[in-house]
């Protein structure tokens, strides 16, 4: 797939490829957080701790590892495409109005998560298991402080936003160096995502707690990937054809590093746990960090790709409508998803079929009444 850049770089080109992207990451936290409804050692998920049933193993293996694998580089590709829009926004709108349109679309939401939804959320849970702990009590002890559920991916780009139009500056930012994207790049953009995950999770293990939920453990490859979606941004990397040889040598680089991780997990943890992996100066979590530097690099490019070339220039109604809506889609997929398991807790079906049941519906919902929404 072309698209023809515009004359201006200052206005932003629509690149339905993208929007595509998105939609489908969205899609995939969705059934992620389904999954782990009905699991107990495949994430932190509020109905985990009041689930009526549980997936049998062989279930859970299954999905779980694909599960994983995804987690390692879905999110910091959405911190990509955010950095990929952000030079184009701030050189039209300016710093001050770039700024404000954020606080109103990521902050606004996010308050309301904090301070309203998600503590809300909990008290439902809670009292739907016999729980007597008032809302306040909730807001006033939630382990971390100010939880925000899933809005962690809101937060942290408020905050990377912020430093972004602090760095770049007013108005136009200078003008980026010319050349395409190279090999030299992505290998970067791994280094630092490995290297930075090492040392962050020194002091900050995967799945530890931060105060807002902040997922500081995280922050190395979402801080790596947008960085490199302001470079593309600037560079007009991904309005042009992605070059073949990249998408591809990406795709093979995160799939070995993928199959080498699940292979040094599954002869590892039997014996030493999976905690090892999680942080602190274990081999284990050099292991898990050098690959999730790959996988993050390599996977992203490598779909990104893919994408690129089979997503038509106008999309159908139905697919564009789903595309503008992901945003929202994301916001409302939590209370959706919680409030539908809590309906169907009394139901009497096997955890295989709740979790269907459960997957196609919050699925299915969030993106309809996201659609409705974003009208």
């Amino acid at each position: 797939m072309t698209t023809t850049p515009p004359a201006d770089p200052a206005v932003r080109t629509r690149l339905p490829y993208l929007d595509r992207v998105r939609t489908v990451l969205v899609a995939a936290v969705i059934l992620g957080h389904a999954l782990m409804s009905y699991t107990d050692d495949a994430g932190s998920w509020p109905y985990q701790d009041h689930r009526e049933t549980t997936l049998p193993a062989i279930v859970t293996a299954v999905l779980a590892v694909p599960a994983a694998l995804g987690s390692l580089f879905a999110m910091g590709l959405l911190f990509l495409i955010a950095g990929a829009f952000t030079p184009a926004s701030m050189a039209a709108h300016g710093r001050y109005r770039f700024l404000t349109g954020r606080a109103l679309r990521l902050g606004v939401p996010l308050a309301a998560y904090t301070f309203g939804v998600w503590p809300a959320l909990i008290w439902l849970l809670e009292r739907s298991d016999g729980g007597s702990r008032t809302f306040r009590e909730i807001l006033t002890h939630q382990r971390p402080p100010y939880d925000n559920g899933p809005l962690w991916f809101v937060a942290v780009l408020l905050i990377f936003s912020v430093a972004a139009a602090t760095l770049i500056g007013r108005g136009q930012p200078p003008p980026a160096p010319p050349g395409p994207m190279r090999r030299r790049h992505l290998v970067a953009v791994a280094v630092l995502t490995a290297v930075g995950s090492f040392v962050v999770r020194l002091a900050f293990p995967v799945d530890s707690a931060q105060p807002a939920n902040l997922h500081l453990w995280q922050w190395p490859q979402c801080a790596a990937l947008f960085c490199f979606g302001i470079a593309a941004g600037r560079r007009r990397w991904l309005a042009e054809p992605i070059p073949r040889h990249l998408a591809n040598a990406g795709l093979v680089a995160a799939g070995t590093a993928a199959a080498a991780l699940t292979a040094v997990i599954a002869v590892a943890a039997p014996t030493g746990g999976i905690d090892p992996f999680l942080g602190g100066t274990h081999w284990q979590s050099a292991a898990l960090s050098a690959a999730e530097g790959v996988i993050a690099t390599g996977a992203s490019i490598g779909v990104l790709a893919l994408f690129q070339r089979h997503t038509a220039d106008r999309p159908r109604t139905a697919l564009a409508a789903a595309d503008r809506a992901a945003y929202h889609a994301y916001l409302l997929h939590a209370p959706i998803l919680i409030l539908t398991a809590i309906v169907l807790h009394h139901v009497p079906a096997p955890a295989t079929a709740k979790l269907a049941l459960l997957a196609s519906l919050g699925l299915a919902v969030s993106y309809a009444a996201a659609i409705r929404t974003s009208r």
